[in-house]
């Protein structure tokens, strides 16, 4: 075999070597049927971004079970001018003490708004207070 014909199989192996570790597959968040990621802690089935709710409106979905602190994570509903129109805790429906996804599913019963816009915000159970240990996402709406 030539000297070229080595040089250009090891420049292959190389590439493609390179290749492997440089492009990288990203993580698929979990998801299930007629369901949206927004966290790959959370995931929420209802509402969906941009649905049109109105009151009452089924907020259900599952999150890891470190979101929750004694079985309870806070979920809210906002207006677009930032104005709260429900504030209720989500409660775990299983055993929150684990690392694995619980299930939560609650009504927030709300007058509806001026405003068109909106959103559901669940938050991460913080005790602690430390804003390290903050998380929080956000599904938009539409209030019908």
């Amino acid at each position: 075999m030539s000297k070229t014909k080595v040089l250009q199989i090891i420049a292959i192996i190389i590439l493609a070597v390179l290749v492997l570790f440089v492009i990288k597959k990203k993580p698929v968040a979990p998801t299930s049927n007629n369901s949206i990621v927004v966290n790959p802690d959370v995931i929420v089935d209802l509402p969906q971004p941009n649905d049109l709710v109105t009151s009452p409106m089924t907020v259900k979905g599952r999150a890891r079970g470190n979101w929750y602190f004694e079985a309870t994570m806070p979920g809210k509903l906002k207006d677009s001018l930032g104005n709260i129109l429900v504030q209720q805790p989500l409660h775990a429906i299983t055993d929150w003490m684990t690392t694995n996804y619980v299930d939560f599913n609650e009504t927030f019963v709300f007058t509806l708004p001026a405003t068109q816009y909106g959103t559901l915000e669940i938050d991460k159970d913080n005790p602690s207070g430390e804003p390290i240990n903050d998380a929080s996402f956000t599904v938009p709406v539409k209030f019908w």
